[in-house]
């Protein structure tokens, strides 16, 4: 997620839904698919969905399976042809089994919905987009560290835009309206589930293997290519430093109203303000790269926990940085580092700081900018205590050792100290633990 103005929103939602996401993390299963039948009401500013969870118990017999559910109402639940009893109330969707699941076992539950989300969907007349949180158009189980496959059914006006998760597997219009079906295959965070519709102008650039391509109603093609020429090659770059390929056919980036910064499943979406910036200021590329990184370092690599956030908001941030000190000289790096330090000091000075490793949290107690710039400063410091050839070797041991899977800060110190062919312990104690 990006940082600035849309960050503090993002912050004063995250704290209004802190109750539900106290009991997220120790639930007794694992979400390993989602499939989802969405349909979009453009004129009420509504959902309905129809919606199969594929969930499997991994601690004792499981007879009750609480997930997430905000500004939705489930109006029923089934198993197979079987009804099954629940319950809803503060954030969550409490589903009674009939009989109960035992370990290791796994169960395709179905449940119908509908709703008029205030937050994690805006609409204008002629566009949608998902914000934070997912668990306002769908239901979820909202724990970082469960990573899942989806499959996203949309239904929309015809003549609109869709740019969503995955691979987009079928689009055929039936009368008035559009149905786009699209599939992401990897196993990932339900955070970064969702979606775009509008009336978008397209552009596509080549990238390697992958193709780069952007999406905006306000923008021609042209003034796209222009705005995120560079976007290619600093695909390119991540791809080296991590020692993984871009994991993806395409990479979307999708300008809308409003102000989302936020990394999803191969796509970004972006506030329309941007492309203004990047059309004044073509060398204001920090937030385009941060996002970008973000299909690494987030996604391809999901924290573990909530506790771990900096993994994904800290190695973002830093690898802007050293994307902007690679396009445009050492000069620019210092200068970007030196913003998160001096972000960090006035954290410090403001009795905000805590460690990087913030163990046993929620969702809500590590929001804020510290994970982001203190995040992107401890990296700075390591890189200068080991030396740039360690640090860049142990990085991208890191990398591909836990590419698609969670990760926590052992597992990062764990690669450095390979590298290093030393401990670091001191190091990480003093500034991550």
């Amino acid at each position: 997620m990006g940082v600035g103005l849309v960050n503090a929103t993002i912050i004063l939602v995250m704290l209004s839904l802190s109750a539900s996401w106290a009991t997220a993390a120790g639930r007794r299963y694992t979400v390993l698919h989602y499939g989802v039948r969405l349909t979009l009401d453009f004129e009420k500013r509504s959902v309905e969905g129809v919606e199969t969870i594929r969930l499997r118990s991994h601690s004792g017999s499981l007879t009750d399976v609480e997930l997430d559910a905000d500004e939705i109402a489930v109006n029923s639940v089934q198993l197979g042809v079987s009804p099954q009893a629940f319950s809803q109330g503060d954030g969550h969707l409490t589903i009674h089994l009939a009989l109960p699941l035992k370990p290791s076992k796994s169960l395709n539950v179905t449940m119908r919905y509908s709703g008029s989300p205030t937050k994690g969907l805006r609409f204008s007349r002629d566009e949608a987009f998902t914000v934070y949180a997912t668990s306002h158009w769908m239901v979820v189980n909202r724990d970082p560290g469960d990573l899942a496959t989806l499959r996203l059914a949309l239904t929309v006006p015809a003549g609109m835009v869709v740019v969503a998760n995955g691979e987009n597997t079928s689009r055929k219009t039936v009368g008035s309206q559009l149905i786009s079906q699209w599939e992401e295959k990897r196993a990932i965070p339900d955070f970064v589930f969702g979606f775009a519709v509008g009336r978008f102008h397209q552009n596509a650039m080549a990238a390697g293997q992958a193709e780069v391509r952007c999406f905006s109603a306000k923008y021609s093609a042209q003034q796209m290519n222009q705005m995120f020429r560079t976007t290619p090659d600093a695909l390119a770059f991540f791809s080296e430093r991590a020692g993984v390929p871009y994991p993806a056919k395409t990479y979307s980036q999708v300008m809308v109203g409003g102000k989302p910064e936020q990394e999803l499943g191969e796509f970004t979406l972006l506030p329309e303000s941007y492309g203004e910036t990047l059309r004044a200021h073509p060398e204001d590329e920090w937030l385009m790269a941060h996002e970008l990184a973000h299909q690494w370092w987030g996604i391809g690599l999901a924290c573990g926990t909530w506790g771990d956030f900096w993994l994904n908001e800290g190695i973002a941030t830093f690898m802007a940085d050293v994307w902007l000190g690679e396009r445009y000289g050492a000069a620019r790096y210092e200068k970007e580092i030196e913003s998160a330090h001096k972000i960090y000091e006035g954290l410090k000075e403001t009795g905000k700081d805590h460690a990087l490793c913030y163990a046993g949290k929620a969702e809500n107690e590590v929001s804020g900018r510290l994970p982001y710039d203190k995040g992107a400063w401890v990296l700075h410091l390591l890189r200068q205590d080991v030396g740039e050839e360690v640090f860049w070797h142990g990085f991208r041991i890191y990398t591909r050792t836990h590419m698609g899977q969670t990760v926590s800060s052992k597992d990062f110190q764990n690669a450095m100290e390979k590298a290093a062919g030393r401990s670091l312990g001191k190091f990480f104690e003093e500034w991550v633990y």
